[in-house]
Order: C-alpha cells, then structure tokens, then sequence
C-alpha cells in the first residue's frame, strides 16, 4: 500500500513538473509570437506540416495530389467531418490508441524531415531516398513513443491544451501565468484520474455536436429539420428558444447517445 501512495506521489510529481515545463514553453513561444506577426498558429503549422510532406522525395508529387484533392473538393469537407464526428461520438475511446499513433507518426515523420537537412549535411553525397528513410524512422519512433507513453501523452496533452485555452480568461489578471499553470496542472491531473471518463465525455458530447452541427448546416434535408421548420420554431421562438439552440439540444442528444454506447462497449478496457 505504502509503494503504490509512493508511486502515485511520484507520478503526480513528474506530472507537475511536465506541464509546469510545458506551459512555460508556451508561454515563451507567446511571447515570441507577439514579437513576431507571423508567430504560431494550429494552422501555420498545418500549412508547414503539408508543405514537409509535399517537398518530400518519392512521395512527395502523391502528397500535394491528395492536398489538392481536398483543396478542389473542400465544399463536401462537412461530409468527411460530420461522418468522423458521428464515428468520433460512438467509437472514440476505442480509436483512441489508433488516432494517438498516427498522430505520433505524421509528427514523427514531420520532425524527420525538419532534422533531415542536418543529416545531408554531415553526408554531403547521400541518395535522395535517405530523406524519406530518416522520416519514417522518425516517425515509428514517434509512434512508440505515443504507445508506451499512452497515458503520459493524453495527460501532457490535456495539461497543455488547458493552458493554451485559458489564455483569455486571464487576460488582466496578475501573475496569469502561474494561474494559467495551475489551472493546466489540476486539470491534467483529473484527466490522470478519470481519463476514460473524461474522454469518453468528450468525444461523446463533441462528436454528437460536430456531427449536427456540420451535416444539419449544410445538407438541405436536415437543415430544413433543424434550422428551417416553421411547425416547430413557430411555438419555440416566441419564448426565446432559436433554431440554434434546437440544433444545439439535438447535438447533445446524440452526444449523450454515443457516451452510453461507448460505455455499455467499453466495460473492461482500460486506458
């Protein structure tokens, strides 16, 4: 008993001092952002991402093919989401270690090419096909890496991502930083505590969200149902209740659906 309180002290240490160290990265990386127009943004780094790939010898002509694939068809893009959203709602604890690993490959891979002039460097008179070598090296490891710090990576992550959120609800408030890490910390170590509950929740209410959100916006049918019926809002916005907010509830309806069905599937697997 005593090991195991000795252990789970030592783990919430570790967990501290990593998000802790994650944040205050991040806050340097805000501060050089603001120095600089051009600092970091998810999108930047997923046209830097794209551009890796699409520079790539050997695959990368069949990379730039499948970006301007999605490119030309981007009016349909609320399919692919809203299918992913419904599969995200009712089987995202079970992809989890599945998206977790191709995450960790294309970033793998990603940090492979980024390091791959440096290696040309040392070997001047290298074939090309090394780059792609050293990119997918680069990349298995990051998907071990992800595999045996399954936990580690989804704590980290959440400790990370709660600190990048928080950012404008501390706007004017002294030492924000310390707060912000704060916030991150407790909530990284509720999400160690209660990770299949928490991710469960998550994707279940997300993905039910999403999915309403994009195919009841876009496709005629359910946007007739949910944005456009005059039987229904005639009775509803009169005592404030909008379109919106019917989308809204039946976006949570189907969240909660798929938090039962990920629940009644999900009874003796563990994170």
């Amino acid at each position: 008993m005593k090991h195991t309180v000795k252990k789970a002290a030592a783990f919430l240490v570790i967990l501290t001092l990593a998000i802790a160290m994650l944040c205050i990265g991040a806050s340097a990386a805000e501060s050089d952002a603001e120095k600089n127009a051009s600092g970091f943004s998810f999108s930047a780094l997923t046209e830097d991402i794209q551009l890796e790939f699409s520079e790539a010898t050997i695959i990368g002509t069949y990379c730039q093919q499948f970006f301007d694939f999605l490119e030309t068809n981007r009016d349909y893009h609320y399919i692919a989401l809203g299918v992913l959203a419904l599969i995200l709602c009712f089987f995202g604890y079970r992809l989890l270690r599945l998206f977790l690993l191709v995450v960790g490959f294309i970033g793998g891979c990603y940090g492979g090419f980024l390091l791959y002039p440096h290696v040309a460097s040392w070997i001047p008179s290298a074939p090309s096909y090394i780059e792609l070598i050293v990119a997918a090296v680069f990349g298995i490891a990051g998907a071990i890496l992800i595999h045996f710090l399954f936990r580690v990576a989804i704590v980290a992550g959440v400790g990370y991502g709660a600190f990048l959120l928080s950012a404008p609800y501390f706007v004017d408030v002294p030492n924000a930083l310390l707060y912000r890490i704060v916030v991150s910390v407790v909530i990284a170590i509720v999400a160690a505590l209660l990770l299949k509950v928490a991710f469960v929740f998550a994707t279940g209410l997300g993905g039910g969200l999403i999915a309403v959100a994009q195919l009841g916006s876009r496709a005629a049918a359910l946007g007739t149902v949910l944005y456009e019926n005059e039987a229904v809002f005639s009775y509803l916005e009169p005592i404030g209740i909008p379109a919106l907010t019917v989308g809204v509830a039946i976006g949570l309806f189907v969240g909660l659906l798929g938090i039962l069905f990920q629940f009644a599937n999900t009874r003796r697997r563990r994170a």
